[in-house]
């Protein structure tokens, strides 16, 4: 099974809760709905059905009352890992990526060993326009279309079961706003004075037996900036 969750936070914000589940629901499903725009996410999921829908069970969940991203990633992160998935992606409403890109995604994470891999975003300086992307690289061995990360930003993840299960037993537990105990993942850290958000969080409590790393290979958008993931290393020359 693939687990699909993607936050839609200002669908829900104007259009109000249940209407933007019907929403996004009906987009998914290859509908229009008149004056409701397509978020970049309800396209990843059509890809997924486009690619995996008549051999596999695909379990998606929209949530758009994301205003806590942590919370909403942490309570899609228990979903996925109760529904005993396979993998499991999860993915912004700003984000998309071309179906070879997430079909290497998928492919990368059908392993035994414990894997986190990003699909790595274009990130444009609000001062120089310069792009950079959400990721740090550092020294590993890669995999085929693949490189070791440090870091990554959580615009488009995927995760197999064994990293996810690796996650739940390291992890303590929080009482969420429903009563419900959830596991504490993206969850805030500083370090120091260094202030890390909850999509670096998570890599920081990443399990040491967890491997993670970067699609290099495949096209991803962000917010309307195409990126050629073979420029990854060159754009994150400097950054180990």
């Amino acid at each position: 099974m693939i687990a699909f969750s993607m936050i839609c936070y200002t669908h829900g914000k104007i259009m109000g809760m249940a209407p933007a589940v019907k929403a996004l629901e009906a987009l998914i499903q290859g509908g229009q709905v008149n004056g409701v725009p397509v978020p970049g996410s309800v396209e990843v999921a059509r890809a997924l059905g486009r690619l995996y829908g008549a051999t596999e069970r695909i379990a998606i969940r929209t949530d758009p009352g994301g205003s806590s991203l942590a919370k909403s990633r942490a309570r899609a992160f228990d979903w996925a890992t109760d529904l005993g998935a396979d993998v499991y992606i999860s993915c912004d409403d700003d984000v998309s990526c071309t179906d070879g890109t997430l079909a290497r995604l998928v492919s990368l994470l059908d392993s035994d060993e414990p894997r986190v891999i990003c699909v790595p975003c274009a990130l444009r300086d609000g001062e120089t326009q310069d792009v950079t992307v959400n990721i740090v690289p550092c020294e590993g061995p890669p995999l085929v279309n693949a490189i070791p990360i440090k870091l990554g930003g959580f615009g488009l993840v995927g995760m197999n079961k064994a990293a996810m299960l690796a996650v739940r037993e390291s992890r303590p537990m929080f009482l969420d706003d429903d009563g419900v105990r959830r596991t504490l993942v993206f969850h805030d850290e500083l370090d120091g004075e260094k202030w890390w958000g909850e999509d670096f969080s998570f890599f920081l409590q990443l399990p040491e037996s967890v491997g993670r790393f970067a699609l290099v290979v495949g096209v991803s958008n962000h917010s309307g900036i195409e990126l050629e993931l073979e420029r990854v290393a060159e754009l994150c020359s400097g950054s180990k």
